[in-house]
């Protein structure tokens, strides 16, 4: 998964897996995964993903599953928002097993705020990218923001494997489902990695080939923006 930050900077057509084994399903996984969370670099960047994104491996190696025992434990990514603190004081009034979690290249004043004021811990995993992304955003090669939620999945995904957490909480809302501009007659949504659709496809994938003992959902899901303000 964190392939795809230094994958933007030079698009190819393959992406060839050497070390494990993809199957059909895995392969069509990853290309939608890839695709829908590049969709604004390519429009941005006015690049056809029309011949890109073919998935490939040449290993016979493949993971075998493992459901690994968990606790019935919460863990909630919080960011600057709102979304995160109506979330924190619903989960408080129905469940006891509760942490918060942040992602991020340092901490922040404004996620050490929100958990100051819920009375909660906190769990900080640290982002640090190559050294050279610097130096390759300033130079010719191909960039564009990208949303970051899918990340935080994966990475939540190993958090409760480590730490036995058995309920990974986002705090997306209902519009995130929605596209938001068509080009080249495709939907594209700028939000895609904050909709049920990824949050199904990645749940689906995540019991099938790596766990069945966690659950990946967003709590705030049913409501608009104006409901959770």
């Amino acid at each position: 998964a964190f392939w795809i930050s230094y994958y933007k900077f030079f698009p190819t057509n393959k992406l060839i897996i050497k070390t494990w084994y993809l199957d059909e399903y895995q392969k069509n996984f990853w290309k939608k995964f890839y695709l829908n969370w590049l969709w604004e670099f390519f429009y941005t960047n006015k690049i056809s993903p029309k011949w890109l994104l073919i998935f490939e491996s040449i290993s016979d190696f493949k993971f075998e599953k493992i459901d690994y025992n968990v606790e019935n434990k919460t863990l909630l990514p919080i960011w600057w928002g709102k979304d995160s603190i109506v979330s924190i004081e619903i989960l408080k009034e129905i469940w006891e097993k509760i942490d918060l979690f942040t992602f991020s290249s340092k901490d922040n004043i404004l996620y050490e705020n929100t958990q100051n004021n819920s009375w909660l811990n906190r769990l900080f995993v640290k982002r640090e990218l190559s050294k050279n992304i610097l130096e390759m955003i300033n130079s010719w090669y191909y960039n564009w923001h990208v949303p970051i939620t899918w990340l935080i999945a994966f990475i939540l995904q190993m958090v409760s494997y480590i730490y036995d957490y058995k309920y990974l909480v986002l705090s997306n809302e209902k519009s995130a489902n929605f596209w938001n501009t068509i080009w080249e007659w495709i939907e594209i949504n700028h939000q895609w990695s904050k909709s049920l659709d990824f949050e199904v496809d990645f749940w689906n994938y995540i019991s099938k080939y790596i766990s069945s003992n966690t659950k990946y959902f967003s709590l705030l899901r049913p409501f608009y923006e104006i409901k959770i303000a």
